[in-house]
């Protein structure tokens, strides 16, 4: 669903998350964040911090909506402090907002070789950039 500038407003009111403010600094976000409206600048990195155990063939994967308004410029994965091998850990990525408007980030968590009926978790971040 895209969510056009006025509409975006009219479903979430005029109270936005405001996050960031130095380039340099990305805007975190996390499972909790999700569906809340975020407000971002042109430009900005935003970093999406997810738990992920991979070894389960598990892993998160994000679609944008636009496609073109951002773009993943760095996904890791890091193991949990003193985690075993096969243990739960971290995904984290990084991505670049690149134009300004209303932004749906989708994160969806499956087995990409079994496709959409594998997803075990679907996630939505409302963006909104200046």
């Amino acid at each position: 669903m895209i969510y056009a500038p006025k509409m975006f407003h009219a479903l979430f009111g005029v109270a936005l998350i405001t996050l960031g403010g130095n380039a340099a600094a990305a805007t975190v976000l996390t499972e909790a964040d999700a569906k809340a409206p975020i407000l971002v600048r042109v430009g900005e990195t935003i970093e999406l911090r997810l738990s992920e155990n991979p070894s389960t063939g598990y892993a998160w994967s994000v679609a944008f909506d636009p496609p073109d308004a951002a773009a993943v410029t760095y996904s890791h994965w890091k193991a949990q402090q003193g985690g075993a091998v096969g243990a739960p850990g971290t995904r984290d990525l990084s991505i670049a907002i690149r134009r300004a408007g209303n932004l749906v980030i989708r994160a969806n968590n499956g087995r990409s070789w079994e496709g959409d009926a594998s997803v075990t978790k679907r996630l939505e971040f409302l963006i909104e950039a200046r």
